[in-house]
């Protein structure tokens, strides 16, 4: 089992475990490993156009239970912080990390779910995938991400959005054996003025 704990008091943390995981051989896991019990927290915050923190938030992703889905093994995995709480069903399959598309808590109507692919795994930098009809690219497959509890060895995804008044850039970083590790959105505003908007850190994980 991988162990990492970070307890904040002001910024003070106890790392467990494998706090730097830049050695991992990257082809040989999947991308989110799913087993029951499987947890991984983060530190999500927003921020303003001088870089100042407007909200911030811990929330918990935690692997709750399993199901068979047209002979698939399919974990759901719940999302939990303060006063909020989603579950979803993901998969891994050969060629990447998928979703089910569903917010439910049960499978009532699965034989209607179609799987989304999230991230591509494995996968070379310039390769393409479509995610809920948006264009991703992986950029990188063995880049360095540095968190508060470590420095992962990661797949970098992007993906550039254009609703025509502003444009967003989304990074995603994912570290095979590990999982999403972090997350950033810049948002580049016409005139070339652009700023990170929102962040998203692995500050805790328990897999298995």
């Amino acid at each position: 089992m991988k162990t990492s704990l970070l307890i904040i008091t002001t910024i003070i943390f106890i790392a467990i475990g494998c706090n730097d995981n830049s050695t991992n051989t990257i082809e040989s896991l999947q991308i989110m490993p799913l087993k029951t019990g499987n947890i991984w927290i983060y530190n999500s915050f927003t921020l303003d156009t001088n870089g100042n923190i407007i909200e911030s938030q811990i929330y918990k992703t935690m692997v709750d239970a399993d199901s068979l889905w047209n002979g698939e093994k399919i974990y759901r995995l719940s999302d939990s912080a303060l006063n909020y709480k989603s579950s979803y069903y993901n998969m891994n399959r050969t060629d990447g990390y998928y979703s089910l598309r569903s917010s439910m808590d049960s499978l009532e109507h699965k034989d209607t779910l179609e799987p989304q692919i999230l991230v591509k795994y494995p996968g070379k930098p310039g390769d393409t995938f479509i995610r809920y009809l948006m264009k991703y690219t992986i950029e990188n497959i063995d880049i360095n991400y540095t968190t508060l509890i470590g420095t992962f060895k990661c797949y970098k995804y992007t993906n550039t959005s254009n609703s025509g008044i502003e444009m967003d850039t989304t990074y995603d970083y994912y570290c095979p054996g590990i999982g999403r590790i972090g997350y950033e959105m810049y948002r580049h505003f016409t005139g070339g003025r652009n700023y990170l908007a929102l962040k998203t850190e692995l500050v805790g994980y328990s897999v298995k």
